[in-house]
C-alpha cells in the first residue's frame, strides 16, 4: 500500500551547517531534518513526531564526541 502525504521542506542552518527540513501535514508521519558537516563527511538526521521548533532545537543538542574505539 503506497501512503501520499503532503509536505512542506525548506533549507535550515543547525550548528552552522546546511540542511534540510521536512515538515509533515499528517500526525502518522514523522517530521525530519537533515543536515551535513562537510568538514567530518558526516550526515545527520532526526525523525520524530515533533513540531518545527523542538525538531530544530533536538538537532541543535547534538554534538561529536571523541570515540574511545
Amino acid at each position: 500500500k503506497r501512503y501520499s502525504t503532503s509536505c512542506h521542506s525548506g533549507s535550515v542552518t543547525v550548528s552552522g551547517m546546511s540542511g534540510k527540513l521536512i515538515l509533515t501535514q499528517s500526525s502518522e508521519s514523522a517530521n525530519v531534518i537533515i543536515w551535513f558537516d562537510t568538514a567530518q563527511n558526516l550526515m545527520f538526521s532526526i525523525h520524530a513526531n515533533v513540531d518545527e521548533s523542538v525538531i530544530i532545537a533536538m538537532a541543535e543538542s547534538v554534538s561529536l564526541c571523541n570515540s574511545t574505539n
